[in-house]
């Protein structure tokens, strides 16, 4: 938990007095209910916070565009355009451009809570395939959900928590991790 029990950050244990701290050792939380603002389009969404100014102050929505470009073709979105208001946006495309937004505040580690929890069925397997890929190319994720089943096919250690506390930690590949039943 951030600001709470500690975390390790490339090897080292970390504790974070407040979420920006956290952010800016790379970890990012994308929670259930999606921190986007739907009246903004993608390319303000993804560079909420961290705009590229021009000389006279204004935001430069050019560099905007350019970022949420290269960040949505990088989670296998460019399908997604980046004028687009999120309000017209599907649920699934509305993950990953929270994702993308995540990714290009440099974050390492992605705490995904309950991802799937609006989607369909091919939304789904379409984000199952961008975690895929974000772990592939070595960011690492938190994948918080009830649902086993998704677990199961994506984890590669599994963490069984009761109450808010930890009850055990397993590779999902042991013998006593429900994938091998």
């Amino acid at each position: 938990m951030i600001g709470d029990e500690g975390s390790l950050v490339s090897g080292v244990e970390r504790r974070f007095a407040s979420p920006r701290e956290a952010i800016a050792a790379g970890i990012a939380i994308i929670p259930q209910e999606l921190q986007l603002v739907a009246s903004l389009t993608v390319a303000e969404n993804v560079a909420l916070g961290r705009e590229a100014r021009l000389p006279n102050g204004l935001v430069n929505r050019d560099a905007a565009r350019v970022l949420a470009r290269r960040e949505l073709e990088g989670v296998g979105a460019a399908h997604i355009g980046a004028d687009t208001p999120i309000e017209l946006l599907t649920p699934g495309d509305r993950q990953l451009v929270a994702i993308a937004k995540a990714l290009a505040a440099h974050a390492r580690c992605l705490i995904m809570d309950e991802p799937t929890a609006a989607l369909g069925v091919a939304e789904e397997t379409r984000l199952e395939h961008v975690i895929r890929s974000l772990v592939a190319a070595g960011t690492g994720i938190v994948y918080v959900s009830h649902k086993l089943d998704e677990v199961l096919r994506l984890a590669n250690r599994v963490t069984v928590m009761r109450d808010g506390k930890k009850v055990t930690t397993l590779a999902a590949s042991q013998p006593h991790c429900p994938r091998s039943r």
